[in-house]
């Protein structure tokens, strides 16, 4: 019987190549499975990240292509949004009464509009003197400073001044400063037309309508040095007021 030896089947070329290719396959097969096991316990021990999604630029019809990441929240990222800009009950009812003012403002701008467009100012005339209740203006005739409760309309001569809306003449008097005065009652406001023309002006109780005459100027004594003009105030509740901004 012919003896096998060992030794000289190792120390042949063949021989060594094949064991050392089986274990370099041992090794590589040990290497993986200690690669996944190290990997599934990485994944469970991290957090779950937000999924992006990359969406070329080029697509959208860029000029230069780039890579734009877009994030992607969870639906429980959007609720919570949604929570936190939800107004409150009180900002949304100062919203909506905001609204309902805005809404109604234009109808009251119509109404304030027709109340001013029915009345006219007395006269045509340029406005000489303006109200002016608390700078005193310098006066020619009395050569001195002085307030003025009303407005000075240039009128010519022979020239009529007109009643500025509807009303009922309430008072005609003499007085030594203005004059002759006619004192129109117009509901919600009186007006005086001062330095009237005895004799030629409308009586107590009359009804006048918007353009009806009143009559003709003559001098006021305490403006006599200024041209012929109608001085001519507006009464509120007993105040004297702006006469253009009552009139509108």
């Amino acid at each position: 019987m012919k003896k096998y030896n060992l030794k000289q089947a190792f120390s042949k070329p063949k021989t060594v190549y094949t064991m050392a290719g089986i274990s370099f396959c041992l090794a590589a097969v040990a290497i993986g499975i200690v690669y996944s096991q190290t990997m599934d316990t990485l994944e469970k021990a991290l957090p779950p990240v937000n999924t992006t999604q990359q969406v070329n630029v080029a697509q959208s019809g860029e000029d230069d292509p780039r890579m734009v990441t877009r994030v992607t929240t969870s639906k429980a990222e959007e609720t919570t949004l949604a929570e936190e800009i939800t107004l409150p009950p009180a900002t949304t009812a100062a919203v909506t009464e905001d609204v309902v003012a805005t809404t109604a403002s234009p109808e009251v701008t119509e109404a304030k509009a027709t109340e001013a467009s029915s009345f006219i100012l007395p006269h045509d005339g340029e406005i000489i003197r303006n109200y002016s209740p608390d700078i005193p203006l310098y006066c020619e005739t009395m050569n001195d400073w002085r307030t003025h409760n009303g407005i000075d309309i240039a009128v010519g001569e022979g020239e009529e001044v007109l009643s500025v809306g509807k009303g009922t003449v309430s008072k005609v008097l003499a007085n030594a400063v203005y004059g002759y005065i006619i004192e129109v009652d117009y509901g919600t406001f009186t007006a005086r037309y001062c330095g009237m023309k005895q004799g030629e002006c409308v009586g107590i109780g009359q009804m006048l309508e918007k353009g009806d005459s009143v009559g003709m100027v003559d001098v006021v004594p305490c403006e006599a040095q200024s041209p012929l003009h109608l001085h001519f105030e507006v009464m509120v509740e007993g105040m004297y007021e702006d006469p253009m901004k009552v009139l509108g």
